[in-house]
C-alpha cells in the first residue's frame, strides 16, 4: 500500500522560484508532471534551489511527488511561477486571475499564481508517471483537502494546468483524459489503490502530408537528435552533420513548450528531433524521388582535449558548483556538478557572458566545460 512519505524541504526564497509573496488566499490546486525523464522529487529540490537561480528561469511549484516520497520545496501560503506561462494572454479560467502589485501581469486580467497550489508528478525513465506516483499525488491532494477544507470540491478545486493556461500539461492527462478522472477519482476514495498500469506519455500531435515523403535534413553541425520526446541531454541517440537528416517526417510532437519531428531513418527507426527552421529543413520530395537518401549521421570530429595550467578548488558554493558546456550561465546546458573542495584541471579563463566574474575553462571526464569565476581559487602547477 502506497504511504503519504510527506517531507518538507524548502527551497532558499530566491526570485527566480520562491519569490517569497504571499497567496491572496488558496482557490485551487494546479496539477503537472516534470516532462523530466528518470529525475526524482530530490532532483528537482536541487534544480529549483540552486540551478534554476544560476540560469536565470523563472519557474516554480510547491511540492514534487515521485514513487517514494512527496517533498514541499516552498510553504503552502507562498506563490510561485508556475502556472502563467510568460504571461496571462493564455489564461483560460476566469476564476483562476487575480492582480496584486507584488505579482505585474501583463495584460491586467490577472494571474492564477496568486491562487493556487502547484503539485508536480515526477516522471519515470521510460516516460511514465509511475502508479505509485499517481496514487501518492492522490494522498498529497488528500492531505490538502483536509488541510484546507475550501478545496473539499475536488471536480472543481483540482485542476490542470492544461485548464489554466491550455499548456500540455500533464501531456498523458492531456491527451487521455480519462487518467484525469481517475486521479480525481482517487483523490475522492476512501482508500487510495494504485493503478494497475502506469500513465504512459501520449504527446500531442500534428499530422504531416503522408502522401509526401518530408526530408528533415540538419542546417548546422552537430545538431542533436533523441530517443524519446525530450529535450533532456540523456536522452540525446546521435548528433547531425550539416546536410544530413531522416528521409521521413512523421507527425510534429509538443515537447514542453516547443515542436520536435518524429521522424524515421532509412531503417525505420524512430527519432525526435527539433522542427526550428532556424536548426532545419524539410523537403517535400515526393517518395518516388530517386534523389540521394542522407546516410548514416557521421559523429563529428572530436576536439583535441585542452592542456591543464593549473587547477582550482572550488569555492564560495553551498554544496557544489556547476559545470557548464559554454561560458554563458543563461543559456549553458550542465555537464556536471563538483562538490565544495574538490579540485578541478583548469586550461584558462574567458570573459563570457552575464557573469561579473568570468568562466574558469576546466577540464571536466576530459571535455572542456566552464565554471563560474567566483566559484574557483586558483592554483598554478
Amino acid at each position: 500500500m502506497v504511504k503519504l512519505n510527506y517531507k518538507v524541504k524548502h527551497i532558499r526564497k530566491n526570485k527566480y522560484s520562491r519569490p517569497g509573496f504571499k497567496l491572496l488566499r488558496l482557490q485551487a490546486v494546479t496539477e503537472h508532471w516534470t516532462a523530466n525523464y528518470g529525475a526524482t522529487a530530490e532532483n528537482h529540490f536541487v534544480y529549483f534551489d540552486e540551478t534554476i537561480i544560476q540560469i536565470g528561469r523563472y519557474a516554480g511549484a510547491h511540492i514534487f511527488v515521485d514513487r517514494f516520497q512527496a517533498l514541499e520545496l516552498i510553504p503552502l501560503d507562498e506563490g510561485t511561477f508556475g502556472a502563467n506561462d510568460g504571461g496571462t494572454a493564455g489564461l483560460k479560467l476566469a476564476t483562476l486571475r487575480a492582480t496584486d502589485s507584488r505579482y505585474p501581469t501583463i495584460d491586467g486580467e490577472g494571474n492564477a499564481n496568486l491562487l493556487c497550489i502547484h503539485v508536480e508528478m515526477c516522471v519515470e525513465e521510460d516516460g511514465t508517471i509511475h502508479p505509485d506516483t499517481l496514487a501518492r499525488t492522490a494522498l498529497v491532494n488528500q492531505y490538502l483537502q483536509k488541510k484546507f477544507p475550501q478545496l473539499k470540491d475536488t471536480e472543481n478545486r483540482f485542476v490542470r494546468h492544461f485548464d489554466v493556461t491550455g499548456k500540455n500539461c500533464p501531456a498523458p492527462m492531456v491527451s487521455n483524459p480519462s487518467l484525469w478522472k481517475e486521479l480525481l477519482r482517487m483523490t475522492d476514495a476512501k482508500v487510495v489503490v494504485p493503478p494497475s498500469k502506469p500513465a504512459a506519455i501520449e504527446p500531442k500531435e500534428e499530422s504531416t502530408p503522408t502522401h509526401k515523403t518530408n526530408w528533415v535534413r540538419s542546417k548546422v553541425n552537430d545538431l542533436r537528435y533523441y530517443s524519446k520526446p525530450s529535450w533532456n541531454d540523456k536522452h540525446v541517440a546521435g548528433r547531425l552533420p550539416k546536410g544530413y537528416g531522416f528521409p521521413q517526417a512523421v507527425r510534429k510532437v509538443r515537447v514542453e513548450d516547443a515542436w520536435q519531428y518524429e521522424v524515421k531513418n532509412s531503417k525505420g527507426e524512430t527519432y525526435y528531433v527539433t522542427t526550428s527552421s532556424k536548426y532545419v529543413t524539410v523537403e517535400h520530395t515526393p517518395a518516388t524521388s530517386t534523389a540521394q537518401k542522407p546516410d548514416k549521421p557521421k559523429p563529428a570530429p572530436k576536439p583535441k582535449g585542452p592542456k591543464a595550467i593549473g587547477r582550482i578548488k572550488i569555492v564560495k558554493v553551498k554544496s557544489a558548483a556547476y559545470v557548464q558546456d559554454r561560458p554563458d550561465r543563461k543559456v549553458s546546458g550542465v555537464l556536471g556538478q563538483v562538490k565544495r573542495g574538490s579540485y578541478l584541471e583548469v586550461a584558462g579563463s574567458v570573459e563570457g557572458k552575464n557573469s561579473e566574474s568570468g568562466y574558469w575553462e576546466v577540464i571536466y571526464n576530459r571535455k572542456r566545460g566552464y565554471v563560474t569565476g567566483e566559484f574557483g581559487k586558483y592554483e598554478p602547477h
